[in-house]
């Protein structure tokens, strides 16, 4: 058994520079008790990472993409199973530390009393522009609203410390019981909103989260994609607008039909179909990607016709 206060898991899907970049700033600028797994999920595997690799660290090649929740789980399992550790840190692999981040987190952990800590991530390409200032669940419209996103930090704002309760999947620090008890995310999700179901579910099981703005993480932002898709989200000249449309849509219903019932998830229902045919209709008008999005509108509008969409 390796012996490790923390853990920190990166997932890696054709972007070796990125998280080379990464893994540096960790060694560079984080304590050395620390252990790495890096669960690759490129098809072909890439074997560029066998290059960074050293004692304290170990690969994982999936051999396929698995998507973000399911590769994260392989880690944490692996983790579990090898290492006795005190936290553990999901990490995107298109992030770079800063010094003391990450010990200012871990002491998070006892000092707030916090089964989850994060911290403020801030834009790498601007690092005056907040990209998560902390974040709260706005469970009639199905999504979380993020303090000062694409803005400046302000004191009362991303640059003040509290209990959150959404984290972004991009910084989560579990201590060692909230990962025992949560273990990871729901695998039913590929990829985006499974941040936001595992804050659901920590959340009912009183699992704090805690938001601090004494760290802070650069974020680059959709790097798996690709240098050449420079739009994110649902821009309407994101080259992978179809990508995201579908999978932002389906598991934000997947999420709410699964923890909201009665009136709740009635009103839940009532904005998801406004804002899904708004989006929709503004994404037809301007952008590119026009077919290909309303292709993966109708597949979402498939995929939940058995879930009394």
């Amino acid at each position: 058994m390796i012996h490790k206060k923390l853990v920190i898991v990166l997932v890696n899907y054709h972007g070796f520079k990125d998280t080379k970049a990464c893994v540096e700033s960790i060694r560079l600028r984080s304590e050395k008790h620390s252990f790495i797994i890096i669960v690759d999920n490129s098809e072909p595997s890439d074997t560029s990472l066998v290059e960074i690799l050293d004692d304290s660290m170990h690969l994982i090649q999936t051999g396929e993409n698995l998507g973000f929740g399911k590769a994260n789980n392989i880690g944490i399992n692996w983790a579990r199973e090898h290492i006795h550790f005190d936290s553990l840190l999901l990490l995107n692999n298109d992030t770079l530390i800063t010094a003391g981040s990450l010990q200012t987190m871990q002491a998070c952990l006892k000092e707030q009393n916090a089964g989850i800590v994060t911290c403020k991530t801030m834009f790498a390409d601007d690092p005056t522009l907040v990209w998560y200032g902390g974040g709260e669940i706005d469970y009639q419209k199905g999504w979380p609203k993020i303090v000062e996103f694409n803005q400046q930090a302000s004191p009362e704002g991303a640059n003040k410390s509290r209990y959150v309760t959404f984290v972004s999947g991009c910084v989560i620090l579990f201590s060692r019981k909230a990962i025992e008890e949560l273990e990871g995310f729901d695998e039913i999700f590929f990829m985006y909103a499974e941040d936001l179901e595992l804050s659901i579910r920590a959340a009912k099981k009183n699992i704090k989260i805690w938001y601090t703005a004494d760290a802070i993480i650069y974020h680059k932002v959709q790097g798996s994609f690709g240098d050449k898709n420079k739009y994110k989200g649902m821009h309407s000249k994101n080259l992978a607008l179809d990508f995201h449309f579908y999978h932002k849509k389906r598991n934000q219903w997947v999420t709410f039909r699964k923890h909201l019932q009665g009136k709740a998830f009635r009103k839940f229902r009532r904005n998801y179909w406004f804002s899904f045919f708004k989006t929709l209709f503004r994404i037809l008008l301007r952008s590119p990607q026009r077919f290909k999005v309303l292709r993966a509108a109708f597949k979402v509008m498939r995929s939940l016709s058995y879930k009394e969409a």
